[in-house]
């Protein structure tokens, strides 16, 4: 994407062309109004008279032509200049967008790592749980095995009894 400072280089370039499109325009005018009167010397005044009017003719139409393309020239410049702000404006907001898209890439990163983390963490309590869980079964077993071996003692102790009895 060209920079600002690129886009005006190109500006400048395209109003260069203009003026000097201008003034060759201009010379040539000029050129033609100095000829014009070199092609034929005038005999008599009616000719001058008539010379005269072709050349105020041709000085009216000179000057129209300047004007239509110094008219021209400025238009140009007007919507060269207009280019240059959009294009400074799109490349402001283009920069500002990037901006806010490595804030947004740098918001997303943060989030994967602490994701991340939680699900390592989560990982390690369910271990924990896991471990605790075999644990709490394993003395559930030993208790019932107690309970068990507790009865069974009774019931001999109980039989016990009875044949001294």
């Amino acid at each position: 994407m060209p920079t600002s400072l690129d886009a005006l280089t190109a500006l400048d370039l395209t109003l260069i062309a203009a003026v000097a499109i201008l003034s060759v325009v201009i010379g040539g005018l000029a050129l033609r109004l100095q000829a014009s009167p070199q092609a034929s010397p005038p005999e008599d005044s009616q000719d001058l008279s008539d010379t005269l009017n072709a050349l105020q003719e041709q000085l009216k139409a000179a000057q129209a032509e300047t004007k239509d393309a110094r008219e021209e020239a400025e238009l140009t410049l007007l919507q060269l200049h207009q280019l240059q702000e959009e294009l400074e404006h799109n490349f402001l907001d283009s920069r500002s967008k990037e901006e806010l898209l490595q804030q947004y890439n740098q918001q997303t990163n943060d989030a994967r790592e602490e994701a991340e983390l939680t699900l390592l963490q989560l990982h390690q309590v369910q271990e924990e749980l896991e471990h605790y869980f075999l644990d709490s079964r394993s003395k559930e077993e030993l208790l019932q095995q107690y309970n068990q071996q507790a009865n069974d003692m009774k019931k001999v102790i109980s039989r016990i009894s009875r044949s001294k009895t």
